[in-house]
C-alpha cells in the first residue's frame, strides 16, 4: 500500500456536494477550527488501487470529515508525496471548509 501521511488535514471519496447539515447544537467556528488542527489525516492507495482516507479523530461533523479527506487526497494526487506543496494545499482546503461551516451556521438564523 501507497501510504501518505500528511501530518495535515484529509479528504477523499468525492461525495456530491450535500449541503451541510447543522445539529441542534452548534459548535462555535473557532471550536470547529481547534478540532480540525488536532486530526491528521492519512491518505493512499489499497490493493485494487482505490484511495483510502483515515482520520486519527473525528471534528464531530461527518460532512466536516469528509471534506477533510477530499481535501487532502486532493492535494496528495496533485503534490505526491511532497510535503512542502501538500501543508499549503491542505490548509487552503480547511479554510474553505470553515467558511462552509460558518455558512451553514448563518443559515440557521
Amino acid at each position: 500500500m501507497i501510504a501518505f501521511a500528511s501530518l495535515v488535514l484529509a479528504q477523499i471519496a468525492v461525495v456530491g456536494s450535500q449541503p451541510p447539515v447543522v445539529p441542534l447544537v452548534y459548535d462555535s467556528v473557532e471550536t470547529v477550527a481547534e478540532r480540525m488542527r488536532s486530526i491528521t489525516a492519512i491518505v493512499g492507495k489499497n490493493q485494487p488501487g482505490s484511495w483510502t482516507c483515515s482520520l486519527t479523530a473525528s471534528s464531530g461533523r461527518g460532512w466536516i470529515d469528509q471534506r477533510l479527506c477530499q481535501v487532502t487526497a486532493r492535494c496528495t494526487i496533485r503534490y505526491g508525496d511532497d510535503r512542502e506543496d501538500i501543508e499549503p494545499c491542505v490548509e487552503r482546503g480547511r479554510k474553505g471548509i470553515l467558511k462552509e461551516y460558518r455558512r451553514a451556521l448563518r443559515g440557521r438564523a
